[in-house]
């Protein structure tokens, strides 16, 4: 997520958003980027194109450990979290999706939002918990998930 998180800060990260790297190690990320999509689109004779889906993770938080505190009191940590069966479930969604070359964030949901849906739906993706003041809460379709780009 430090590729989008530099100054200026955005209200909102959605398709208008342009990357503004927070420090050189979210250069680096980019620069990775940039490169899986030379990979995907390098016509290669004889070869099928290369597949590359970067997945631009949010901040790992375990439900309940000592970072607790921290996202049920600031609204800007909630917005930006993602619980581990939600990173699982985004890879399984990459697993399974025909997208030759995609960058997406990957977070739970949140009671104060950061990310628009919008940017992980292509990849059919959708967060399994929500992060928020009452604590870490099972979002609406949990239950039965099945990849999009599976069923």
């Amino acid at each position: 997520m430090t590729v989008v998180l530099g100054q200026p800060r955005y209200e909102l990260i959605n398709r208008d958003a342009r990357d503004r790297p927070y420090d050189v190690y979210a250069s680096s990320k980019l620069f990775g980027e940039h490169v899986g999509r030379f990979f995907a689109f390098r016509e290669r004779e004889g070869r099928p194109p290369m597949q590359v889906l970067c997945l631009r993770l949010g901040q790992p938080c375990p439900a309940f450990n000592h970072f607790e505190k921290t996202w049920r009191e600031q609204p800007s940590v909630r917005a930006l979290a993602v619980d581990g069966r939600d990173i699982a479930r985004a890879i399984e969604c990459a697993l399974v999706t025909d997208v030759r070359y995609g960058v997406y964030p990957i977070v739970s949901g949140s009671d104060s939002p950061y990310i628009d849906p919008a940017l992980y739906a292509e990849l059919g993706y959708a967060p399994g918990w929500k992060f928020t003041v009452d604590g870490l809460l099972p979002a609406a379709d949990t239950e039965d998930f099945t990849p999009a780009a599976a069923s």
